[in-house]
């Protein structure tokens, strides 16, 4: 089943009071100033503009400290977006995105907690609403998928917690449209996939994490029928999509907590197991190319931080035959597990993929960050800036003018098991090259994830400031380089 490790996101943004069924996102403080995405902030998902062969837009969520960014260069380079709700599980973007700037996230909140929810920005990420009509006010959403008419029928379905729900005004108000369960017991969603025509199909899928289940809807939710199934099992399903071609070939894969492929040929009345385990790790991700009609590929990713008798499985695997076999295609992939896998809107013309993976596999090199394939998925590069970071040191405002008295804060990442980062100080010798002068062990009490420190400095001169952590259960973590000047 898909794994749901619920890590704790730094305080970022203050929510105000709920008005008419929406909770807007305030500000946030002037003096927050961190990085794009790097070493201790775990990215977690990706969304590519439906426009990007023209804007080049894309999006990069992550759980920790500042959680979105945005790259208008193809993912070359990425800048932060202030405000932006914290804990980002997923993304999605109107079919539209290039004329009416809209996109939604589903939001897990800030390390507490606090903030989950469904958020919607309508220029493009500057500022966003939260929707609460009709869902759970402490729910948890983990997807969202929005129609490919979205225009016209304004219809988004997204999973809160077990459940899935569907929005038709553009995410005022929502219903809950979960399956039902067998006896009476509520059908527990583990994931969920909405057809490329739903416009006009009304296709969606879902499947059960515990237990073997899958339900098929033609109607946007409003009923479902169950699948049946060749040689059922019990540890049940990880994820789930619809051929590209859907309208044609009637196919859509799940996948299975022990790494088989489940594949339906009859629009999801029948599902057969077509792939003897992917290696031998749960396939978290699989989506099918733009192309499938003339390739067959699939792609599947999974997690090789799973124990396992045999070694670790493949972080990326790719069938050329409709996923009946599999190999692996991760050439230039780092990191332990596959969190999202995007095609390119222009994928017929750039041949272009994009990943997201988390954790580390190997040491540094190994860290996970946002990739590009630009051969289909052959082979793979790290996108521009996305090693995870610690935030970036923020020196009170406009640093030092005169005197060497100022102050240092910043973020410390919430998944870290300590409660102190340390400031290492740097200044510039007449050579031009910069030595370590000092290093300053900064506490953050109780672990909250934020720190303030007055620091000191008698020489004048040019000085950078950089942020240091370790601990027993991580990589150590540099954050990028802030320079300054101290003058007396």
């Amino acid at each position: 089943m898909r794994l749901r490790c619920i890590r704790r996101t730094a305080v970022l943004a203050t929510l105000v009071a709920p008005v008419l069924g929406v909770v807007v996102l305030s500000a946030p403080p002037a003096a927050v100033a961190l990085t794009p995405p790097g070493r201790g902030t775990e990215l977690k998902s990706l969304a590519v503009s439906p426009a990007f062969a023209v804007d080049r837009t894309l999006f990069v969520g992550g759980l920790y400290d500042a959680t979105l960014w945005k790259s208008t260069n193809g993912g070359a380079s990425f800048t932060l977006i202030p405000g932006a709700p914290q804990g980002v599980e997923d993304i999605a973007m109107s079919p539209a995105y290039a004329t009416d700037r809209t996109l939604f996230i589903a939001s897990r909140g800030n390390r507490f907690g606090v903030g989950a929810g469904i958020y919607r920005s309508r220029d493009g990420g500057r500022t966003w609403t939260r929707l609460v009509a009709g869902l759970p006010a402490s729910g948890q959403p983990y997807r969202l998928r929005i129609s490919p008419g979205f225009a016209s029928d304004r219809t988004i379905v997204a999973m809160v917690d077990t459940n899935l729900y569907r929005s038709t005004n553009g995410g005022d108000s929502w219903t809950r449209i979960t399956p039902p369960g067998i006896g009476g017991v509520d059908f527990v969603v583990e994931n969920f996939a909405m057809s490329p025509g739903f416009a006009t199909d009304g296709g969606l899928v879902t499947v059960q994490g515990f237990g073997d289940a899958i339900r098929v809807s033609n109607n946007r939710g409003a009923t479902w029928s169950a699948a049946a199934l060749s040689l059922p099992w019990s540890f049940g399903f990880g994820d789930a999509c619809f051929s590209s071609d859907f309208a044609n070939d009637r196919t859509i894969f799940v996948t299975h907590a022990n790494g088989h492929i489940f594949r339906s040929v009859d629009g999801g009345a029948n599902f057969t197991r077509i792939a003897e385990g992917f290696g031998v790790l749960p396939a978290r991700e699989i989506v099918t190319s733009p192309r499938f009609v003339v390739d067959g590929v699939v792609l599947a990713g999974g997690d090789r931080s799973v124990s396992a008798d045999s070694g670790p499985g493949p972080l990326l695997g790719r069938s050329a035959d409709r996923g009946v076999t599999w190999s692996r295609t991760e050439t230039g992939l780092a990191g332990a597990w596959i969190e999202d896998i995007e095609y390119s809107p222009a994928f017929l013309a750039d041949n272009t993929v994009f990943a997201v993976t988390g954790g580390s596999w190997g040491g540094t090199a190994g860290q996970g960050g946002a990739f590009v394939s630009r051969d289909g998925g052959l082979t793979w590069a790290r996108l521009g800036g996305t090693f995870a970071q610690l935030g970036m040191p923020s020196l009170s405002p406009g640093g030092p003018r005169k005197g060497n008295r100022f102050t240092v804060s910043g973020t410390l990442p919430a998944h870290v098991s300590s409660t102190s980062v340390v400031l290492k100080f740097y200044l510039r010798d007449a050579s031009g090259a910069y030595k370590l002068k000092s290093s300053v062990t900064v506490s953050v009490p109780g672990g909250v994830g934020t720190y303030r420190k007055v620091v000191t400095l008698s020489t004048a001169g040019k000085w950078r400031v950089r942020t240091y952590h370790a601990d027993a259960g991580h990589e150590p973590s540099w954050s990028p380089i802030r320079s300054f000047t101290v003058r007396n």
